[in-house]
């Protein structure tokens, strides 16, 4: 033998007794897909394969070391109707896509306790582990009845991990943690479940959600990395197909009192979405960069008859951090929730509060974000927000129904929401890098003075507000408009400096207004006014003045627009007219061009 082939072979012999020596480093054994249907035949599987165990606690069967391709079969791994004890482990599961019912799983267990599922692969099946727990389950007591941990789930076209509970009369205990769910359709959906333990799984760039929990209870969902799916990082929700069932005494409400705890959902649609759910819990998570909200909880009125009002109460939304999102934290249609002590930075809107009742909102801490309520023509809402909300470490200012008599709101004011409100003086405050610095909504008699309003979208909104004056405030870089005023009569702009901001004012269906002494710098339009054209078509401006709003006296400098109409007819913009008639007009030159070919033709 040569002295390379000498060097070469022990490599060779060396490297094969060390992978001997590593934890399921052996070679996977080829077998045919196993199916099981009771514990004399899990016993007869065992003698015959040579599995150790006789299924007892302290000795329980092992399956262990196989590569099963399941094409063709029900189930890589088959196990129904069993009490003994068994672990599967070391295995590579591939090829079960199924066609009936508890088909598919690259492992399926159905009516199964006392399992552990353990270091196994999953791949390329229609689920990656199914596990169906039935009404005629016996479960002696409240042990964990089933261990799932540390498998890899991967390019399953349903769910990594499927599990469903909704026909069992007793709750099947599992633990789920330390798993892997990459590239499934859904990384783990669990279903009618209570009091799992959901710990530690990492669920990443899955078709749809995370992890999804539907109508199920009392069960923790903890520490999970869930970032990169096409929906929602985690998601829980309610999903009766029509609520009327509880209207006649049916099914108890099932989507509650879960705990969903340091987890951390990234550049997902959604970070956290609970849908009509009622005491859940949603705590010290981590949500950034999701595309259209950190943390979303609502209630669905979708179904013929809605849900019951309890749907989306009693939940607790606190210590949680939302950054780069498109919201913080988005509210809708809830009540007697809490909202306590979150850290919302860089988000589009901080926190969206719609349709909302009595809830506590307290101590959240909002950087270059700031508070949206929406649809301000419905009646005043029914919370409060106090001043230990902050923004960009300013208090935001919340009034609603009040004659404030005078009183003097100073700089150290982040954000201002002020509904049905008069008489008050707002000076020296700074707005900065919100959705809306601002918003009067049906006020009379507010004072800005002296204020800079600067990289909000709206710096100022004005609302069916009369009587209020804008005066020595400084707009700048605002993205849609450094002030907006809609439905408002009757207040004075004066003295203020518009710069670099989409538009720098701009006026809906207002009258009554003086624009005056105004400094507008380098704006796309200074002024923007939206009026329909049956309403003004016929109306004659003279000088700077248009519709009913004095605009005099302002210095305009370097816009790319002075004052731009905004003209709409019967609710379609101009530019939409001559659109349509630019369309018709080419059809029919196209149509008399075709009768001419016809004609020369023939």
């Amino acid at each position: 033998m040569t002295p390379k082939s000498f060097i070469a072979a022990v490599v060779f012999f060396t490297a094969a007794a060390v992978l001997a020596f590593l934890p399921g480093a052996s070679a996977y054994e080829p077998h045919d897909p196993i199916e099981i249907g009771s514990d004399a035949e899990f016993l007869a599987h065992a003698l015959l394969n040579g599995w150790s165990g006789l299924g007892l606690e302290d000795d329980p069967f092992i399956i262990e070391g196989y590569e099963i391709d399941a094409t063709g079969a029900k189930a890589g791994i088959y196990i129904e109707n069993t009490i003994s004890y068994f672990i599967i482990q070391n295995c590579k599961l591939s090829g079960a896509s199924g066609s009936g019912t508890n088909t598919g799983g690259g492992v399926t267990l159905y009516n199964v306790v006392n399992a552990v599922i353990s270091n196994n692969i999953c791949e390329n099946n229609a689920q990656g582990i199914l596990s169906v727990a039935v009404a005629e389950a016996v479960v002696m007591d409240f042990s964990t009845t089933q261990t799932i941990s540390d498998n890899i789930f991967i390019n399953n076209s349903g769910a990594g991990v499927n599990l469903n509970d909704v026909e069992s009369a007793s709750p099947c205990f599992r633990d789920v943690t330390n798993n892997t769910c990459n590239g499934n359709g859904q990384g783990m959906v669990l279903r009618g479940v209570r009091s799992n333990m959901i710990k530690g799984n990492r669920c990443g760039n899955n078709t749809d959600c995370g992890i999804s929990l539907l109508d199920s209870e009392s069960n923790i969902v903890q520490d999970n990395i869930c970032n990169g799916n096409g929906a929602q990082g985690i998601k829980g929700s309610e999903t009766h197909v029509d609520f009327t069932i509880d209207l006649f005494g049916g099914e108890d409400w099932r989507f509650m009192d879960n705990s969903f705890v340091g987890n951390t959902c990234s550049n997902n649609k959604w970070g956290i979405e609970l849908e009509s759910g009622i005491g859940n819990e949603v705590r010290e998570n981590l949500c950034e960069n999701n595309e259209l909200s950190g943390i979303k909880v609502w209630r669905d009125t979708g179904e013929l008859f809605g849900p019951p009002e309890s749907a989306g109460e009693d939940n607790e939304i606190c210590a949680n951090t939302c950054n780069g999102c498109g919201y913080g934290i988005t509210l809708i249609d809830i009540k007697n929730n809490i909202i306590t002590g979150n850290n919302l930075s860089d988000n589009s809107n901080g926190i969206y509060l719609k349709e909302v009742r009595s809830i506590t909102l307290e101590n959240n801490r909002m950087y270059r974000c700031g508070i949206v309520i929406p649809d301000l023509d419905s009646p005043p809402p029914r919370y409060s927000i106090p001043e230990s909300n902050t923004v960009n470490d300013l208090a935001v200012v919340y009034r609603v129904s009040e004659w404030l008599n005078g009183e003097a709101i100073g700089p150290d004011c982040g954000q201002l929401i002020m509904l049905d409100v008069s008489d008050a003086n707002v000076e020296g405050a700074r707005f900065e890098g919100l959705p809306i610095g601002a918003i009067l909504r049906g006020c009379s008699e507010i004072t800005l003075d002296s204020c800079d309003i600067v990289d909000c979208n709206v710096g100022v909104m004005l609302e069916g507000s009369s009587d209020c004056s804008i005066r020595d405030c400084d707009f700048v870089n605002n993205s849609e408009s450094g002030l907006y005023l809609e439905k408002s009569v009757d207040n004075t702009i004066k003295d203020n400096s518009f710069q670099e901001n989409n538009y720098g004012i701009y006026l809906h269906n207002t009258n009554g207004n003086v624009i005056k002494g105004n400094t507008f710098r380098n704006n796309y339009a200074a002024i923007g006014i939206y009026y329909r054209s049956d309403d003004w078509l016929f109306r004659s401006d003279s000088g700077e003045s248009t519709s009913d709003d004095e605009i005099t006296r302002n210095t305009f400098k370097g816009n790319e627009h002075k004052i731009l109409k905004d003209v709409h007819y019967a609710g379609l913009p101009i530019s939409g007219w001559v659109a349509v008639a630019a369309i018709i007009s080419v059809a029919c030159v196209l149509s008399i061009r075709k009768k001419q070919k016809r004609k020369r033709t023939a």
